[in-house]
């Protein structure tokens, strides 16, 4: 299976289980958090209208909806106000039981001298009120209403308490002088929940209370409405799980999809390929960014092996042309010497002419095995310029003064490099310089953190081997006895060390300058 097949149904499931787990949450979870909040609510907005009620002292009932009630009890007199937002009635009380009942109830409040403090006396005070509204029941029997004194009523009564079973009660303070209770309870009969919130509070000039009713929120009713809605949830969160697993997989694949052309370009192509790219900060963005770096050194590794390659064909090449001559040499005096005829037939003549020939060539064989075993040994260190350079100098002190040349060295520097190979470089300029100095000349040699620079008057080079002057075997066309290896050799290390060997001709002047590369 591909890596983008995979990555999608891997999402797929991933998704999947995550819509179960919210429709589980839905059926499970949810609707017992809809009934916590909607009696949250509930207690709340009766909160909310019964401090409106209070702040008013009873005059605006505006607050209050219509299902509640707010009465407003005063201190003295029997004149109860009823109000809520959409009606407000003033009601006396005539009948003096219905006054001594009223003025229990006063005395129930006013008796509480710390309303909102005793929760513990909840339960009496309940108590008190319940033989208040006892006396109250009475007052309301078959066909009489207040004794018949103020209006006649036909209200009959049913004792069906035993339908309903409380549930739980709660009080909450508000202050000193006001509380809310909170009763609910259930009716058997048809399993609903219902909840009175009472409101009390004791004014300077009147006893407000407000009342209201609600039925509880079931886990059943909102149970329905969601398994509604599931044939519309389901097939939208199945649709909505293969797009987004869709996207996120090819998003997750795509950079790899780049990576893998970008490998399969490289591993069959040739020349210069553009770098990867990959947008982003994530991993994947982190790989191209290091793969590009990997390419990128192979690509300089690659180039570099293939100069050195070319290099080194070129050299052979050179270097055979170079053995002919002595080994044709060789051979044609020995020819001569074996056949005993010809005027290299002088054996004790020209033998020392053959070894001469042959010791030529080890020369240049030692040359080169040499220089491959000091480019093959790099150990950079920190080097004193100083030092090495009056070491080379010292090191043709013979020759400088048979040709009556003065030497000079100034400044100091310490670089770091191969001193091996930095040692090559500078005995290889310095002796070109003594050869190619003439009578009397000077060479002086300037050293500083950037640079170092070997002068030698009076001198000139040929314009026609300039810009050959470092291949080589490629010598000033004078009999100096040397084999052009030189020069080459300390370009060769030059670059080898990160270095820059260049010369110029300067009036009767020639300076090589050793650059450090920036």
């Amino acid at each position: 299976m591909k890596l983008a097949n995979k990555n999608l149904l891997y999402s797929i499931i991933l998704a999947g289980v995550v819509g179960i787990f919210i429709i589980g949450y839905l059926l499970l979870m949810l609707p017992s958090l809809y009934t916590d909040y909607k009696k949250e609510l509930n207690y709340n907005d009766f909160k909310t209208s019964f401090k409106s009620f209070v702040e008013s002292e009873g005059n605006s009932a505006e607050g209050i909806p219509t299902k509640s009630i707010g009465i407003k009890i005063p201190l003295e007199g029997y004149k109860i106000e009823f109000s809520n937002n959409s009606m407000k009635s003033n009601v006396e009380i005539n009948d003096k039981d219905l006054r001594d009942i009223l003025d229990q109830l006063r005395d129930a409040l006013k008796n509480n001298k710390d309303l909102g403090k005793n929760k513990s006396e909840l339960k009496d005070y309940g108590k008190k009120f319940e033989k208040i509204f006892e006396k109250l029941k009475g007052k309301f029997g078959d066909n009489n209403f207040a004794g018949k004194d103020m209006i006649s009523v036909d209200m009959k009564l049913k004792d069906n308490v035993t339908d309903f079973s409380e549930e739980n009660a709660k009080f909450y303070s508000l202050s000193e002088r006001s509380f809310i209770m909170e009763m609910s309870v259930k009716d058997n009969l048809s399993d609903t929940n219902y909840t009175t919130f009472f409101g009390i509070n004791r004014g300077e000039k009147a006893y407000l209370i407000e009342v209201t009713g609600v039925v509880d929120p079931s886990v059943t009713d909102i149970i329905p409405v969601i398994l509604s809605v599931l044939p519309v949830i389901i097939p939208a969160i199945i649709l909505l799980i293969f797009i987004t697993s869709g996207l996120y997989s090819k998003n997750i694949v795509w950079p790899i999809t780049l990576l893998l052309r970008d490998a399969d370009n490289r591993r069959g192509g040739t020349g210069y390929i553009e770098p990867i790219t990959v947008k982003g900060n994530d991993e994947i963005a982190g790989l191209a960014q290091s793969l590009n770096l990997l390419y990128k050194a192979q690509e300089e590794a690659y180039d570099k092996l293939n100069k050195e390659s070319e290099r080194k064909e070129i050299f052979m090449r050179s270097f055979s042309h170079q053995l002919k001559t002595p080994v044709a040499a060789a051979s044609l005096l020995t020819d001569g010497m074996i056949s005993n005829i010809g005027k290299f037939s002088d054996r004790d003549k020209y033998l020392p002419e053959v070894k001469k020939q042959l010791m030529a060539v080890k020369q240049m064989t030692d040359e080169i095995l040499r220089i491959n075993h000091i480019a093959d040994n790099i150990s950079p260190i920190n080097v004193d310029v100083r030092e090495l350079t009056e070491n080379a100098l010292n090191s043709v002190k013979i020759e400088a003064e048979a040709k009556n040349i003065t030497t000079s060295c100034e400044g100091e520097a310490i670089w770091y490099c191969d001193p091996n190979m930095f040692e090559q470089i500078l005995f290889n300029l310095i002796g070109n310089a003594v050869k190619y100095t003439g009578e009397g000349g000077q060479i002086k040699v300037r050293i500083s953190n950037e640079n170092i620079a070997v002068t030698n008057y009076p001198a000139h080079i040929d314009e026609s081997i300039k810009e050959s002057l470092f291949e080589a075997f490629v010598t000033g066309g004078e009999s100096t006895g040397g084999h052009g290896l030189g020069l080459y050799v300390a370009k060769y290390f030059a670059e080898l060390l990160g270095l820059e060997l260049g010369c110029e001709n300067l009036d009767d002047k020639v300076k090589f300058t050793l650059q450090r590369k920036e």
